[in-house]
């Protein structure tokens, strides 16, 4: 459940920056706000806000820009298909964490990077 919602998430970003947006409004659930926060602290998002509206939650993402306004998050790629996890190996490992930066999510909600790998390698999400 989690990959369904990072997945639409990250795809909502993307497309906002796709129109150059500076924040979107998404609907509150407590996954999504873990995953917000999460992008907030790698620092690919600046911020987000909770809004409170009768009957709804939403949380407002602040996206970020560099000083040539190009997104913080430019490609998004999911390694793995529904009920098919793909997990990253030695072999292969070098060459994800060649073209992305940050490899987000294993099954535990864990952030995975280069000195972690070693440790668990099943990966969900890359992102460049």
């Amino acid at each position: 459940m989690t990959h369904k919602i990072f997945q639409q998430l990250i795809s909502q970003i993307i497309n906002a920056y796709e129109r150059k947006k500076p924040n979107i409004q998404i609907n509150y659930c407590a996954n999504t706000l873990q995953l917000v926060n999460f992008l907030k602290e790698e620092g690919l998002i600046r911020g987000a806000t909770i809004i409170t509206k009768p009957k709804k939650l939403k949380i407002l993402v602040y996206l970020k820009y560099n000083s040539n306004l190009e997104p913080a998050i430019a490609q998004s790629r999911n390694i793995s298909r529904t009920n098919h996890s793909t997990f990253l190996t030695l072999s292969n490992a070098n060459a994800l964490f060649r073209n992305f930066n940050l490899v987000v999510f294993s099954n535990k909600n864990s952030k995975i990077t280069k000195k972690s790998f070693r440790k668990n390698n099943s990966v969900v999400f890359l992102l460049k």
